[in-house]
């Protein structure tokens, strides 16, 4: 199982700030705060029952994590439960507590292998992954594979530090 996971610290020396949109790489001034019909919006997009109580995954991607535990959290306050987990590039050996590695390219476009750790789908109503990047090929396939919702991170105002998700599903 070992030399099934490679390691890729090389970078695409393409420039990326067109479509950075987490600004918390240089630092912020004030809190980001998502728009409070960001939980709202993301339920016109479940497809899972009412009755379903399984928790929903708010998978946050790359540096781009606070946006997921925001919502996360305006989930939470409208009664549902919910998981919150990171995707990483930090490759860990299974065993032990960690029963399943799922790896796959990252979707900055740089080809740096990413992972998410003992991620099974049944376990979840539904699955959304907040990014900052546009959608491309990879975030599509993850969308597609896992039957997700994708959040796309945008800051609306740098003044205030408002952002909104918006929202797809395929």
């Amino acid at each position: 199982m070992v030399d099934t996971i490679t390691v890729n610290v090389d970078s695409s020396p393409t420039c990326k700030k067109a479509y950075l949109a987490w600004p918390g790489r240089l630092g912020i001034s004030k809190p980001i705060q998502l728009t409070q019909d960001c939980a709202e919006t993301a339920q016109t997009y479940f497809t899972s029952s009412s009755y379903d109580t399984r928790p929903i995954l708010v998978l946050g991607t790359g540096e781009c994590n606070t946006p997921a535990y925001l919502l996360a959290c305006q989930l939470t306050a409208l009664g549902f439960k919910v998981k919150v987990q990171s995707t990483t590039r930090s490759p860990i050996y299974p065993g032990n507590d960690i029963a399943n590695v799922c790896q796959f390219t990252d979707n900055y476009g740089d080809g740096i292998p990413n992972f998410l750790y003992n991620f099974a789908r049944e376990r979840y109503r539904e699955v959304i992954v907040c990014h900052e990047t546009p959608l491309n090929e990879v975030i599509l396939a993850w969308l597609n594979a896992w039957q997700a919702i994708s959040a796309r991170f945008e800051l609306t105002d740098s003044y205030t530090s408002d952002a909104r998700l918006y929202f797809y599903r395929p």
